[in-house]
């Protein structure tokens, strides 16, 4: 695993939310009431984005893509939404351009805390590939993208599947030998996360009905390799900190909400809480609380709970 690169700030209303990597202490002091449940815990969200492997092509029951299977296999505490497009590419000048599609609008819209990119299969086309000295710069802009709507995504780039009959234009020998590098470059120069499609299933031949798209049989190996992708994540990183409806006009309890992953060391102001959690806080004026996760790399963020002055 590669560590991400340096988040920046972003503004969503009155609740600033602010990720950066750092070490070191807030040295400050907290009084809080700890949730032993946080029912009300916010479902972290991942958006697969992808062409028609994602969105599961030829699969009688659409609920088998493994989109669909990964969220089943998350469970409720995560919300997963399908984004894939059949055709598209991640070339903009490619015949088809994810770019160009309303999912792509609505996948940035969702403003995903986990993001799933497996793109590339179509870019492999003939007519598509003429364009390959774009690629990694496309991948990287897309990448960007979704940072710039949510700095707290963590970005997870797929090498796609192995093809193992062409047809569509589609060849393997392109795909691994060209495509999955510079899906690996791209990894290296972004600091996102990798999830290897192409070599976990290279002798999954038999679950690939057409040779290019997977059964449903095989969308639960890739719903299985994504899900064990996201639970292997280092130590450290912050998935959500956010707070609950308030009104700033009147003073009053407020619950915060935090998710990181599991194995990080976590303060809140300076207090160590669980690594998973929420709480009650009362700021009777405007008051920045500051998360701070420990561990094989180090994520702060800050929520600002605004109280109008009298």
């Amino acid at each position: 695993m590669r560590n991400p690169s340096i988040r920046k700030q972003s503004n969503f209303g009155d609740v600033h939310v602010k990720l950066i990597r750092l070490l070191g202490a807030i040295p400050a002091v907290l009084l809080f009431i700890v949730l032993p449940v946080a029912a009300q815990m916010p479902a972290i969200r991942v958006a697969c984005v992808g062409n028609s492997i994602t969105i599961g092509y030829g699969l009688p029951d659409p609920n088998t893509a493994y989109p669909q299977q990964l969220g089943r296999l998350l469970g409720s505490g995560y919300d997963v939404k399908n984004f894939g497009v059949s055709g598209r590419t991640m070339l903009k000048k490619g015949d088809y351009p994810y770019w160009k599609e309303e999912f792509f609008k609505e996948a940035l819209a969702f403003k995903p805390q986990i993001v799933t990119i497996c793109l590339g299969t179509n870019d492999s086309k003939p007519w598509n590939w003429k364009y390959k000295s774009d690629f990694f710069g496309d991948y990287v802009d897309m990448i960007r993208a979704f940072r710039s709507v949510n700095p707290n995504v963590q970005v997870f780039v797929c090498f796609p599947p192995p093809v193992f009959d062409s047809r569509f234009g589609i060849t393997d020998s392109i795909v691994h030998r060209q495509v999955v590098p510079l899906v690996d470059s791209v990894n290296e120069a972004s600091g996102a996360y990798l999830i290897d499609f192409y070599d976990n299933m290279t002798g999954d031949s038999a679950y690939f009905f057409d040779g290019v798209h997977p059964d449903s049989a095989g969308d639960s190996i890739m719903a299985r390799i994504v899900c064990d992708a996201i639970g292997s994540s280092p130590s450290g990183i912050i998935r959500n900190f956010s707070c609950g409806p308030y009104d700033m006009r009147t003073p009053g309890p407020v619950t915060l909400y935090w998710e990181t992953t599991e194995g990080s060391a976590v303060t809140i102001n300076g207090s160590a809480v669980k690594y998973s959690g929420s709480m009650v806080v009362s700021p009777e004026s405007t008051t920045v609380y500051r998360l701070i996760a420990a561990g094989a790399v180090c994520d702060t963020s800050t929520v600002t709970i605004r109280v109008t002055e009298k």
